[in-house]
């Protein structure tokens, strides 16, 4: 149902009679119950909010008070429902948004934050909001904070005073150019801001040298940042990076000095041609689509557990990259790589077309422990999807009754935006190394089956397993 909601506002002089006290009005459908008790709201519908300070049309309120408003302080007019919640001065959440951003959507009005003092989140999604007020940072109290999908170019300086501000989303604000000083903040999502031009506001002198506190910051899609090297050198903390889809040939150089970054983006970057001198923390590489990337290199004590680098076709160094990656130094650590290849890797030495190979038990393991195993799958897909197996796309199993190495995998399915006349097939090669001891001093043969599981909307699986190969490992 489709509810016209209206929001507004007026005054009262409260027993004391010493100031005035704003006070919202619901005007609420009369098919909506009177309210005897409020903890939060949440509304949908068609809402008009005509409140001093913000003035505009949207989809979804939402606002939790500090303290629980019972029925005895809800001022009920019973003609037109319109309950009257006595302040909002105490509020602590306020939530407003439209489902959908669309350039020219007219305006919400954003005048001033004065009667919010005590916000600690403060959401305001695609309103094409054009200028947030300068008070804004007088919320002293401000924890969280997303104005995504606005149309602002700028910020407040005023947001430097934001101390207890941890996390940001600015997400699609196509407009905005610039930053203010954020210098507390943990997490900034900036995803498609595609007209930002720095990430740090400008020093005032050349001895200020200001100290980040960012642990995650998603940077996706921002095309006209200038020199990502020199400004990430500033986030020296980060532990979450994503560069995903920028114009860059090779990954800024000061990626180098984040020596806590744990995962790195650089999904759809697609004039990225090499990858190299990653810090050795990185444990979660996604460069999904480069189609330009030609080279990976990894260092010999490297950390990474997973490693995706589906639909990079101009990749040519499968084998030597599986070598790098089952480095002998990590053979205790369980992890994955996914990369275009057509045939397995002759380091797989038990190998068969098809799902299933049988694996031949060296009498060697007699002697020595077994550390697990390293197994490929080649998986073959002939239609206009792409495939994409993230760090936990898969599990594995041994079942000792049947002697069986089982391994699922559920990739994730992407639709192609490219309309190909031929339908091309695409084979991908997924590496999983496991640490296990799979005790085998009894079992004179082992098979590995592979499998691919979809969701339940496919009626035709929308690619197929072509090929595996496995080795165990034991100790030197």
């Amino acid at each position: 149902m489709n509810l016209q909601i209206y929001i507004s506002e007026t005054t009262v002089l409260p027993e004391s009679r010493l100031r005035q006290r704003p006070q919202i009005i619901l005007t609420l459908p009369r098919a909506v119950k009177p309210l005897t008790s409020l903890a939060n709201l949440s509304i949908e519908g068609r809402i008009h909010i005509e409140l001093t300070h913000l003035k505009g049309k949207a989809e979804h309120l939402s606002f939790i008070p500090e303290k629980q408003v019972f029925d005895d302080e809800l001022l009920m007019t019973p003609k037109d429902l319109s309950p009257t919640i006595p302040s909002f001065h105490d509020f602590e959440s306020l939530s407003i948004k439209r489902f959908s951003y669309t350039e020219d959507n007219a305006p919400f009005s954003c005048i001033s934050f004065s009667r919010f003092p005590c916000l600690k989140e403060l959401i305001l999604i695609n309103l094409n909001i054009q200028i947030i007020p300068e008070d804004i940072g007088l919320l002293h109290s401000l924890e969280k904070l997303d104005l995504s999908g606005n149309d602002f170019v700028n910020l407040p300086t005023s947001m430097k005073n934001l101390s207890k501000l941890k996390h940001a989303r600015l997400s699609n604000c196509v407009r905005l150019e610039a930053l203010p000083e954020l210098a507390e903040l943990q997490s900034l999502n900036l995803s498609g801001c595609s007209s930002l031009k720095s990430l740090l506001e400008p020093p005032q002198s050349v001895q200020e040298v200001t100290t980040y506190s960012l642990l995650e910051l998603e940077i996706d899609n921002c095309t006209e940042v200038k020199s990502f090297s020199h400004q990430l050198s500033h986030f020296t903390r980060l532990k979450y990076l994503n560069l995903s889809s920028n114009d860059f040939e090779s990954i800024p150089e000061s990626i180098t000095e984040l020596t806590s970054l744990g995962t790195l983006h650089l999904n759809n970057c697609k004039k990225l041609k090499s990858v190299e001198d990653l810090p050795q923390s990185v444990e979660h590489l996604y460069a999904h689509g480069c189609d330009s990337l030609e080279n990976v290199t990894l260092s010999p004590n490297h950390s990474i557990k997973h490693l995706d680098l589906s639909h990079c076709f101009s990749l040519q160094q499968d084998e030597q990259l599986i070598t790098q990656f089952l480095t002998e130094e990590v053979s205790s650590v369980q992890r994955s790589i996914c990369l275009p290849g057509a045939r397995i890797p002759r380091y797989f030495e038990n190998q068969s077309s098809g799902r299933s190979t049988t694996i031949s038990l060296s009498p060697i393991r007699f002697k020595l422990a077994a550390l697990g195993f390293a197994a490929c799958i080649m998986v073959s897909c002939e239609r206009s999807v792409y495939l994409q197996f993230p760090a936990f796309s898969y599990d594995w199993s041994y079942e000792k009754d049947d002697e069986v190495i089982r391994i699922n995998l559920r990739p994730n399915l992407y639709e192609s935006e490219i309309e190909e006349e031929e339908t091309m097939a695409s084979h991908h090669l997924v590496v999983i190394h496991v640490a296990s001891c799979v005790k085998n001093e009894r079992i004179e043969e082992l098979r590995l089956e592979s499998h691919l599981q979809f969701p339940g909307e496919f009626r035709f699986p929308p690619a197929d397993i072509r090929a595996c190969g496995i080795r165990m490992i034991y100790e030197d």
